[in-house]
């Protein structure tokens, strides 16, 4: 007997139910979709009350930070005081992040920079 004699009919695949009907995978795609926007809304939001907090200064060199997409050393990046994924809770919370240029930020990074408390 051939293997390809004990498969199932057309008939039988099509009536066999899906492991997750398409409407299902549309709403999950949907819920995803929400979510992400969601969280650059508040991603935005947790930027802007730190730039507001901090008056448009860099928290470590104090010169006047840009808010802006270009790579240019004096734009506006928040730093989170712990990392995101040793504290996922401190993401938006405003407190537990300062305002830096991009190059301070950068050197914050690299350890040549302390943060401040």
């Amino acid at each position: 007997m051939h293997p390809w004699l004990d498969r199932p009919s057309l008939q039988d695949a099509q009536q066999r139910k899906r492991a997750t009907p398409k409407h299902a995978l549309v709403t999950r795609l949907e819920e995803k979709a929400d979510k992400q926007k969601a969280d650059t809304k508040a991603l935005l939001a947790f930027r802007v009350a730190v730039f507001k907090r901090d008056g448009g200064k860099c928290r470590i060199c104090h010169k006047k930070v840009v808010r802006t997409l270009a790579l240019v050393a004096n734009r506006a990046e928040a730093h989170h005081k712990r990392g995101r994924r040793v504290a996922p809770e401190d993401r938006y919370n405003v407190a537990a992040a300062l305002l830096t240029c991009a190059a301070c930020h950068q050197a914050i990074h690299l350890g040549h920079v302390k943060v401040p408390k």
